[in-house]
């Protein structure tokens, strides 16, 4: 499943896929689109990084346990 930047980029994403289905725009021009309209790896934030960072400051917590 693809994921958008917004609903307005789906639309004009899902218009440029129609027009390269068509041959109306090249491969190289749809690869333009899908990163300026879909939502990439880079795009979203790092889990990782808070999670280390909560494992070096509690070990404890960081094993899910709560504390009371």
């Amino acid at each position: 499943m693809k994921k958008y930047k917004s609903p307005a980029l789906k639309h004009i994403h899902e218009e440029a896929l129609d027009f390269f289905k068509d041959g109306i725009i090249s491969t190289a021009e749809m690869k333009e689109f899908d990163k300026d309209c879909l939502v990439s790896a880079s795009d979203t934030p790092t889990v990782r990084a808070p999670r280390v960072a909560a494992e070096a400051a509690s070990p404890r917590l960081s094993k899910g346990r709560s504390v009371r």
